[in-house]
């Protein structure tokens, strides 16, 4: 992808969000917990705010983009939902 540094590291940490919520749905992240679920689900809503504004920024989109509101975080990574086998 042709773009600018900032855009670039926006790219790198919205992939990265998107692994570890991967990680989280697999049931093999380090912290396994709630609290960690719900950190890493803001993590990558502001990873792709971030994204979609520097993305915006290099096209020259006209307007501002408004962040996505808090919304509930799902209560569980499907890793984790009853009746979902396990991984490991």
């Amino acid at each position: 992808m042709l773009a600018g540094a900032e855009t670039l590291a926006a790219i790198r940490a919205l992939n990265d969000a998107v692994w570890l919520l991967e990680c989280h749905a697999l049931g093999t992240a380090a912290e396994a917990d709630t609290g960690a679920w719900e950190a890493a689900f803001t993590a990558y809503r502001g990873a792709l705010d971030s994204f979609h504004r520097c993305a915006r920024a290099e096209l020259g989109t006209p307007g501002h983009l408004i962040d996505r509101l808090p919304e509930p975080t799902p209560s569980k990574p499907l890793g984790r939902a009853p009746g979902v086998a396990q991984s490991g």
